[in-house]
C-alpha cells in the first residue's frame, strides 16, 4: 500500500506535532519536581529547626512558665510529626513525577526515532 505525499506529509506534521507536546509535558513535568524539591528544603529546614529547639541545642524564642512547656514540646513534636509525613507525601510524589518524566522521555525518543525512519522511507518512496 504506498502513502500519498500529502497523507505522508499530514503524518509528518502529527508525529513532529505530537513530539512537541511530549517536550512541553516533559519540561513541565522537570519544572514541577524542581518546585518539589525546593519546597522539600525548605521544609527540611523547619524540621531540623524544630529537632534543635526539642533538643536544646537552640534556644527558644518562646518565653513560658514551666507549666506551659509540656504543652509547647508536645505541640512542637506534632507540628514535626506532621512535617514529616509531609515530607514522605512529597518524596514519594517527585518520584513518581521523576518516573513519568523519564517514561515520556524514552516515549519522544521512540517517537523521534520513529519520525527518522518515516522520513528515511518517505524519501525512498519519493526516489522509486
Amino acid at each position: 500500500m504506498a502513502i500519498s505525499n500529502e497523507q505522508s506529509k499530514n503524518l509528518k506534521e502529527n508525529t513532529v506535532a505530537k513530539m512537541e507536546t511530549t517536550n512541553v509535558t516533559a519540561t513541565h513535568l522537570k519544572e514541577n519536581s524542581q518546585n518539589k524539591e525546593v519546597n522539600q528544603t525548605k521544609e527540611t529546614t523547619k524540621v531540623d529547626i524544630i529537632e534543635k529547639q526539642l533538643n536544646g541545642t537552640e534556644p527558644n524564642n518562646t518565653e513560658s512558665k514551666p507549666e506551659n512547656s509540656d504543652k509547647v514540646n508536645q505541640e512542637l513534636v506534632d507540628e514535626a510529626l506532621e512535617l514529616r509525613d509531609r515530607l514522605k507525601l512529597l518524596v514519594s510524589s517527585i518520584s513518581k513525577v521523576k518516573r513519568t518524566c523519564e517514561k515520556l522521555e524514552h516515549e519522544n525518543q521512540n517517537l523521534q526515532d520513529y519520525v527518522g525512519y518515516l522520513m528515511s522511507s518517505g524519501s525512498f518512496i519519493a526516489n522509486k
